[in-house]
């Protein structure tokens, strides 16, 4: 989902992109035994994985995990 954004001057636009992801099992568990080792949200993992992997810059939702 993409979200635009607009300050209330005008002077500032942005856009979000909410990226919903289903893990396979074997994904799921690999991303959760790296966190628990970690001790990082999973949502941490998956960030640097998008990072590293695909240049995706993903800011997660401030207090979800």
């Amino acid at each position: 989902m993409l979200n635009e954004f607009e300050t209330e001057d005008g002077k500032a636009k942005w856009r979000s992109a909410e990226v919903r992801v289903m893990l396979d099992a074997d994904v799921h568990y690999h991303v959760a035994k790296e966190a628990f080792e970690r001790n990082i949200p999973k949502r941490k993992v998956i960030q640097e994985a998008l990072l590293k992997n695909y240049g995706i810059d993903y800011a997660p939702i401030i207090g979800g995990e």
